[in-house]
């Protein structure tokens, strides 16, 4: 049985997506699975050791007021990660973790001399570093090679990661291996009565909106997005408005410049939406769109597909990878395309029924449960020292 230390620090975040999504059901996972003897977290400058079913809140007061601080004080959030490493180096050092392995699922490990592996969720801040802030790429940068020599083995998200990592950082194939995201059982298609309580509480009509779920930040590329669908048709726009989900991010002048534009006020900003209300605005949607310049997986495409409503997103980037031959697949900065495409995903209705019956493909093969197999096969691997690939 493994001995699992997991760094939860991103759980501390206000919003679950992305990489907050992503650790927080690896701790779920951990904390449920019998093939894990003790999951041990670290989180801000707390370690916490869990018994098999047991999970609580990681966040307390103090963490959240602490990360407040770091959205108002620039700087502040290198600090505190810089402390919280020295935090963490000191706490392994004490105690005797010679039997656990180390998975860090954000990027950047901290010092530790055990076996540790690492995910490696997109190379952003090194091929587009103007999509992220600089403290990020800073952070991002000064702790690579550190990463790179420290672990044992690396898990990418997608074959696309995969690939990137092996020509732009040199990894050898055999040390980093490709774990694809899963999907929850929450996202599937829904009938009209199932969720209309959700659907009156943003204003919206069954299969009368057009979806995208994001963080409004440049890589996400929605500007473009928005410029394709206000050249739809007005009879089209007026039909199906395009309903926007995410928290602000950074950079979002450019967004709010393009949303003037829209006389008709046919596009709705709903910011941050609760995770409990997501998988009901995905299955009341007419059509979802997620069209990033750049993106290591794509998680909400694959939360769209499971939920049977038709996709159109970047051909370019990770999402085709596993949703090519279902979505519509568009290059993200031919705006002229994007319309095209948008049209083509309202009007052709085979789509939408197409979109139904091929949800359980995406429900049954990405799964989280098969996500943590192959996560707790590549630290057993690890901590044995085996790196070869599956």
């Amino acid at each position: 049985m493994l001995n699992v230390l997991l760094n939860t620090d991103s759980l501390l975040d206000y919003h679950r997506t992305g990489i907050p999504l992503y650790t927080w059901h690896l701790f779920q996972q951990m904390v449920n699975n019998e093939q894990i003897n003790s999951l041990y977290t670290f989180t801000g400058n707390r370690f916490v050791k869990y018994h098999p079913r047991q999970v609580i809140d990681q966040r307390t007061h103090t963490d959240l007021f602490f990360l407040f601080l770091q959205k108002k004080i620039p700087g502040l959030r290198n600090l505190i990660h810089r402390l919280g490493a020295k935090t963490f180096e000191a706490y392994v050092k004490k105690k005797i973790f010679r039997d656990v392995i180390y998975h860090e699922p954000n990027f950047i490990v901290k010092p530790y001399d055990g076996h540790c592996v690492t995910t490696l969720h997109d190379l952003t801040c090194l091929r587009f570093p103007e999509f992220q802030p600089a403290e990020r790429v800073s952070w991002f940068e000064r702790g690579l090679k550190k990463t790179l020599d420290q672990s044992s083995h690396i898990i990418s998200v997608s074959e696309f990661t995969r690939n990137e990592a092996i020509q732009y950082l040199g990894i050898d194939p055999q040390r980093i291996t490709t774990v694809h995201h899963g999907v929850s059982d929450e996202f599937h298609p829904r009938e009209e009565n199932e969720i209309s309580n959700i659907l009156t509480k943003y204003c919206l009509g069954y299969k009368q909106y057009i979806l995208s779920v994001s963080t409004l930040e440049p890589r996400k590329n929605l500007p473009n997005l928005i410029r394709g669908y206000l050249n739809l048709p007005a009879t089209l726009r007026q039909k199906y408005p395009l309903v926007l989900a995410g928290a602000v991010g950074w950079k979002i002048n450019d967004l709010l410049t393009t949303l003037k534009n829209n006389a008709a006020n046919d596009i709705k900003l709903l910011g941050y939406v609760p995770q409990d209300d997501i998988p009901a605005l995905f299955s009341g949607a007419k059509a979802f769109s997620y069209l990033s310049t750049y993106e290591g997986f794509g998680l909400p495409v694959l939360e769209a597909l499971a939920s049977g409503v038709p996709v159109l997103t970047s051909a370019n980037s990770a999402m085709a990878e596993f949703s090519a031959g279902q979505a519509l697949l568009v290059n993200p900065l031919d705006v002229d395309a994007i319309s095209e495409q948008f049209k083509q995903l309202l009007l052709e209705e085979s789509l939408s029924s197409q979109a139904v019956i091929k949800s359980e493909f995406y429900r049954e093969k990405f799964t989280w449960s098969r996500c943590i197999a192959s996560t707790l096969a590549i630290l057993k691997q690890a901590s044995n020292n085996v790196t070869t690939r599956p």
